[in-house]
C-alpha cells in the first residue's frame, strides 16, 4: 500500500443483516449466498457477515457459493445451486453484477423472479433499477464511504483518494 492510500474499513454487517432479515421476513429458510473472490477482504467480510446473520436468525449458513463479482459468476453460481437436491428459495449476492447474472440464469432456466426465487444484490449500482424485475439491492452510501475515505486520509495526513 502506498503512502498516499488509506486503509478504510467498511462494516458490511448491517447491510448483509438487513438483506438476510428481509428474506427471512418473506418466509425464506433456504437462503444461499454468492460471495466474491475469496482473495478480496471485502468478499470475506461479506461472507462472514452472511454467516453471522443467518446464525442470528436460527438458520444454517450452508448454501455458500464462491463467485467472481461478474455476471458470468452469478450465472455459474445459480447453475451450481440448481443442481442441489433442495434448491434455495432466495439468493443473496455479494454484489449487484453477480445478482444480475443470477437473474439472467434464472430467466434461462425458466425460474420466475420473485415468484420462484428471490434475489438480492449489494451495492445498488445504477443498472440494478433497469433489470426486469428491478433488482432488490442493499445500498452502500457512496457519500458515506467517500466521507470515511476522506476523513481517514486527512487523519493520516494523506491526500484523499478518488472513488472509482
Amino acid at each position: 500500500m502506498s503512502e498516499e492510500s488509506a486503509n478504510i474499513r467498511i462494516n458490511y454487517q448491517n447491510g448483509i443483516r438487513q438483506a438476510v432479515q428481509h428474506l427471512a421476513a418473506l418466509r425464506h429458510t433456504r437462503i444461499a449466498f454468492v460471495s466474491g473472490p475469496l482473495h478480496l477482504k471485502s468478499a470475506l467480510a461479506r461472507r462472514e457477515a452472511f454467516k453471522g446473520s443467518m446464525i442470528e436468525i436460527g438458520l444454517a449458513p450452508e448454501l455458500i457459493v464462491v463467485g467472481d463479482h461478474r455476471l458470468e459468476g452469478g450465472m455459474r453460481a445459480l447453475i451450481e445451486l440448481s443442481r442441489l437436491n433442495t434448491r434455495p428459495t432466495a439468493v443473496l449476492c455479494s454484489n449487484d453484477m453477480t445478482a444480475i447474472g443470477v437473474m439472467r440464469q434464472a430467466y434461462d432456466q425458466n425460474i420466475k423472479i420473485p415468484d420462484d426465487l428471490s434475489v438480492v444484490g449489494f451495492d445498488d449500482i445504477r443498472i440494478a433499477e433497469f433489470t426486469i424485475p428491478p433488482l432488490t439491492t442493499v445500498q452502500m452510501s457512496p457519500k458515506g464511504v467517500g466521507q470515511n475515505r476522506f476523513r481517514g486520509s486527512v487523519e493520516r495526513g494523506r491526500r484523499p483518494l478518488a472513488l472509482a
